[in-house]
């Protein structure tokens, strides 16, 4: 799609939500993308789906969505996250 079409959306790229209190990690050789409270450190979510680890991820602007990519498997996979 080309810039201003429908469907462009700006992504944060860094594990850090928008929000300001959630961080996504990835990377562990166990396929998992982890979410977490960047206030106390607790873990929040365990999001499985990868069959090799994930390399990247990115959040949307309201932090609704979180994208996750994987190097070896070359696949992407788009997550819902719940707010309170």
């Amino acid at each position: 799609m080309g810039a201003g079409d429908a469907g462009d959306v700006l992504l944060r790229t860094d594990g850090a939500g928008p929000d300001g209190r959630t961080l996504a990690s990835t990377g562990g050789t166990d396929n998992i993308v982890r979410l977490w409270d960047q206030a106390s450190g607790e873990q929040l979510a365990v999001l499985e789906g990868h069959t090799f680890s994930a390399k990247s991820v990115a959040w949307s602007p309201d932090g609704r969505t979180l994208v996750s990519a994987g190097g070896t498997d070359n696949i992407v996979r788009l997550w819902g996250v719940p707010h309170n």
